[in-house]
């Protein structure tokens, strides 16, 4: 079934109303009928929860649908993976975003470095907004029960005030270990910096490591491409962590009953 995000407010008792970008794609877009049914997580409810929603009238100003049963959002990992991330050129940054998030990270902190060739402002609504889409998207087409946080872009000495969790720095001259080696099995939050095309600078390892307490790692013997090693990072955390494991079974609960 198609999911979607949605304000606690579209619902009212056991309908609910959507209007807006959401009402056009369920109209226009997917061309779903009356019948038909759907899942809408709340974004900003007490408890993560999904909804079965059968269509009731669909218009492109406005959809209606009737609430019929409810279960436990999935939940996210244990372990809070912040993914720092040097801006990339072209669609290579949407897809890191797009990728990061299927795999469960927390939050998304873009970073500017000595060798990024993007340019992106901190306040460039046009860029946070389309990189919003891109992480909603990925998160409902993923199953996930909530979005990631998505900050705007921070130079690299900012990290240190940006990021409150162990951080972490991918960088191909370690040798001494890996990130897999470096990360506790039982960390709860962690931070994993990596940088664009080019690299980070020694310098710049050097500075994190002086002034965020960044532990330099590696993510293995092969250099790998800046959008290839934030996924390989993100990868190794939950690994090492064992947020990797199938779901529990979540049964939908007749919304009678609930």
């Amino acid at each position: 079934m198609h999911r979607f995000f949605v304000p606690s407010e579209s619902r009212s008792g056991h309908h609910v109303t959507l209007t807006g970008d959401i009402a056009h794609q369920i109209a226009r877009v997917l061309r779903l009928r009356g019948n038909e049914e759907i899942v809408l997580i709340p974004t900003d409810g007490a408890d993560a929860v999904e909804w079965r929603v059968r269509l009731v009238l669909v218009e492109a100003r406005a959809v209606r649908g009737e609430i019929v049963a409810e279960r436990p959002a999935l939940p996210e990992p244990t372990c809070a993976v912040t993914l720092c991330a040097a801006l990339l050129k072209g669609e290579r940054f949407d897809w890191l975003l797009q990728k990061a998030t299927e795999l469960g990270v927390a939050a998304i902190q873009p970073i500017v470095t000595a060798h990024t060739i993007r340019k992106v402002a901190p306040d460039d609504g046009h860029a946070l907004e389309r990189w919003r889409r891109i992480v909603t998207e990925a998160a409902e087409q993923s199953g996930r029960g909530r979005v990631p946080t998505l900050r705007g872009p921070v130079p690299l000495d900012g990290l240190a005030d940006a990021v409150a969790a162990p951080l972490f720095v991918a960088h191909e001259t370690v040798a001494a270990r890996t990130l897999a080696e470096a990360i506790p099995a039982e960390a709860d939050r962690v931070a994993v910096a990596i940088g664009p095309e080019g690299g980070f600078s020694g310098r710049e390892v050097e500075r994190l490591v002086a002034e965020a307490g960044a532990i330099p790692v590696s993510l293995g013997p092969r250099v790998l491409r800046a959008e290839t090693a934030a996924i390989t990072a993100v990868t190794l955390v939950m690994a090492e962590t064992a947020n990797l494991a199938p779901p529990r079974e979540r049964a939908w609960g007749d919304i009678r009953d609930i």
